[in-house]
């Protein structure tokens, strides 16, 4: 949890230059499930939690379409393992996300999204999927966004995929599907 507050902390002194237009905060939570499909093997529940830094981007809009560019630090914490002579293992992953977010739909209104990003995850252990604790972590989501009381609710499903790139061991990886709720404030 303390590498987690480190991280909340970068995120939080980053230049306010870096996010200059109508900038705005997105806080997630949601389950997280490790499907055994694209190589993984190893099934593993557990749930995610997010804080996101996000701003207005005019040069990733496209078709009148608006864009969006966000910084995200998440944490990870999942349950899984008990096959092929592995214990049951509970790991703890960090990790930080740069998203480009698209619109479909009006600000102010209820509107659409769909969502790329790339970023690193790190894990406090070595579970069946994984061969090192550093990985990658490639990620597309969509879901929609909802006026509430003068704020935005972000309702998304996300498919987060952690792996190490084929640099060490087998690299099965694991391909979390994500269900997130968020508020933006």
């Amino acid at each position: 949890m303390t590498r987690f507050l480190a991280l909340l902390t970068v995120l939080c002194t980053l230049p306010v230059s870096t996010f200059a237009q109508e900038p705005s905060w997105l806080l997630t939570t949601g389950p997280a499930f490790s499907q055994n499909w694209l190589g993984s093997e190893d099934r593993r529940r557990g749930g995610y939690f997010s804080l996101q830094y996000a701003k207005r981007e005019p040069r990733f809009a496209y078709w009148g379409n608006e864009g969006e560019m966000a910084i995200e630090g998440y944490f990870l914490y999942s349950r899984g393992g008990g096959h092929r002579g592995w214990p049951v293992t509970r790991t703890f992953e960090y990790g930080v996300l740069v998203i480009g977010r698209y619109w479909n739909g009006e600000k102010g209104g209820t509107r659409t999204y769909y969502e790329g990003g790339w970023g690193l995850d790190y894990s406090n252990r070595i579970p069946w999927d994984l061969d090192q604790r550093l990985n990658s972590a490639p990620m597309l989501g969509v879901g929609i966004a909802i006026p509430f009381e003068g704020r935005e609710v972000q309702v998304g499903f996300r498919w987060l995929h952690v792996s190490n790139g084929g640099t060490n061991g087998n690299n099965e990886g694991h391909n979390y599907l994500l269900a997130t709720v968020g508020l933006r404030f």
